[in-house]
């Protein structure tokens, strides 16, 4: 049998040959008690796990009421709203959390009737390319899409949700971020109802600050726990509410209560009058100044929050050559606005100038057409409304809608005559055609509902004579919806879609 040694060096393992068995036991509890060698020890550092594909279904809870959390989920209460939660960042909300949040802000700023928290239940998630969902719940005709935690370029945690019901004639849809704080802002929505505003007639509160970093800077509570954005259009009113604390007790308001707004629970007072009931304005002011407070501009009162919604084109709509844009600007600082369309990374492929038409409710609404240059392929972009700030030379953005670009069309051209638009299907379809200067001679033929997800796909041969015709069997949505039959022609260059054409379909439970 081969000899192992003790040790890697000849002439210690020698030496321990001629040790008897008690003095081995000896030295080694003398080096387990203190003459071990010290390791260094390295902490890793911490690493975030991303993934680009949808969690499977099978991977999602399946405990009725978002049972990933310690706490238990409860039911929305809109009278009083609780406590932003304080999480010191990187942390990010959880998955109730970011749910609870957006719910809580689409019923408040909406004034709609939404399900309970603890009645959303998980559910195949649909196919979107501009989010990295981590769970999808639906309760009834709502769908609420969570992406994965990301970190923004202050370092704080958030979460991107998307509120949705397409069980109308228009998709309703609310997309937004949830904070670190569980304080829910909106990036954008459609279809969405805009409230009329109302009267706060003498509401008695107090106003609360929110930390640095926020979402918004501050938020007013009502007797009754209920909570909105608060402004002023006023200077001397907007000075006061920048600088009142909780410590200075109640106060008064008269004034409009606007909803739909990017403010506290998506509502905002906008103060045109008030009364303090516990401290004096010139105490508060006299301390802000010895803060060395910076007071509000005049243009910093008047140009408040301003939003700006889209109509047209519609959510995830796909535009070629030219995009017809309308929408409207709650709370305009000018009399125009910059309409540009962008690509996935910013750049701007055609820009217009619109002038703004007063409306009713301190808004504009505006219309372009706007010529732009088609990317290569299918891809993601956007139509952004920006406002001019002449101070700055930066234009400031108001908001925008997410739309799909056709790509590079070139001299190819189809037409559909089966099915006729508008259709209602289900199940399976046959789809026909024409069409001239197809390289490939083959086409993609997609079922969509409007939201783009893909619902069944199926290949086309284009014969001799230019037509083409193939049947498709598509899956079928929970609730009746709109949806398209799309052509597409696949660009050998770089595998990326074309598209051709489509046509309005409705798609049957």
């Amino acid at each position: 049998m081969p000899r192992i040694a003790l040790f890697p060096f000849p002439h210690l393992d020698a030496a321990m040959k001629r040790c008897s068995p008690a003095m081995i036991l000896l030295l080694v509890a003398l080096v387990l008690s203190g003459c071990a060698f010290d390791l260094p020890l390295t902490t890793p550092e911490p690493v975030m796990l991303v993934t680009s594909a949808p969690v499977a279904e099978t991977a999602l809870p399946t405990v009725v009421g978002l049972q990933d959390e310690t706490t238990p989920a409860a039911s929305l209460d809109l009278t009083a709203t609780p406590e932003p939660t304080a999480i010191p960042a990187p942390a990010h909300p959880t998955i109730t959390e970011t749910l609870a949040a957006g719910l809580t802000y689409v019923e408040s700023g909406f004034r709609l009737t939404l399900p309970p928290l603890d009645s959303f239940t998980p559910t195949t998630p649909p196919e979107l390319n501009s989010v990295q969902i981590e769970q999808a719940l639906a309760s009834g005709d709502w769908l609420a899409v969570i992406s994965s935690a990301g970190w923004n370029e202050n370092g704080q945690g958030f979460r991107t949700v998307i509120i949705s019901n397409d069980s109308g004639k228009e998709t309703m849809r609310w997309w937004g971020r949830v904070d670190a704080r569980g304080l829910a802002s909106t990036t954008v929505f459609t279809g969405m109802p805009r409230p009329k505003s109302k009267k706060a007639n003498g509401m008695i509160g107090k106003i609360v600050p929110l930390p640095n970093g926020s979402a918004y800077p501050r938020y007013f509570e009502n007797e009754k726990g209920q909570r909105f954005g608060i402004a002023s259009n006023k200077k001397a009113i907007s000075d006061l509410l920048e600088n009142m604390t909780e410590a200075d007790g109640r106060i008064q308001v008269w004034g409009e209560i606007r909803y739909a707004v990017n403010d506290y629970n998506g509502r905002r007072i906008l103060v045109r009058k008030y009364d303090l009931k516990d401290a004096e304005s010139e105490t508060i002011l006299a301390r802000a100044q010895a803060d060395a407070a910076p007071p509000a501009s005049e243009s910093d009162a008047i140009d408040l929050g301003p939003i700006a919604i889209v109509y047209q084109p519609k959510p995830q709509a796909i535009i070629h050559g030219q995009a017809q844009v309308a929408g409207e600007v709650d709370n305009p600082a000018g009399d125009h606005v910059i309409v540009r369309v962008e690509n996935a990374v910013g750049q701007t492929l055609g820009e217009t100038t619109s002038h703004l038409r007063p409306t009713q409710d301190a808004a504009a609404s505006f219309a372009a057409v706007v010529p732009f240059t088609d990317p290569p392929g299918l891809s993601n972009g956007r139509i952004a409304i920006y406002a001019p700030d002449a101070a700055s030379g930066q234009p400031q953005l108001l908001g925008w809608q997410e739309v799909r670009f056709a790509g590079d069309v070139g001299d190819r051209r189809v037409t559909i005559v089966q099915p006729e638009s508008g259709a209602a299907i289900r199940g399976k379809i046959q789809v026909a055609g024409r069409a001239q200067n197809i390289p490939s001679g083959v086409l993609l033929v997609r079922v969509e509902d409007a939201a783009g997800t893909v619902m069944g796909k199926a290949r086309a041969k284009i014969n001799a004579e230019g037509g083409w015709r193939t049947g498709i069997q598509f899956r079928r949505p929970k609730t009746a919806r709109p949806g398209v039959i799309a052509i597409y022609d696949i660009n050998p260059d770089n595998d990326s879609l074309i598209l051709l054409a489509q046509t309005p379909v409705w798609l049957k439970r």
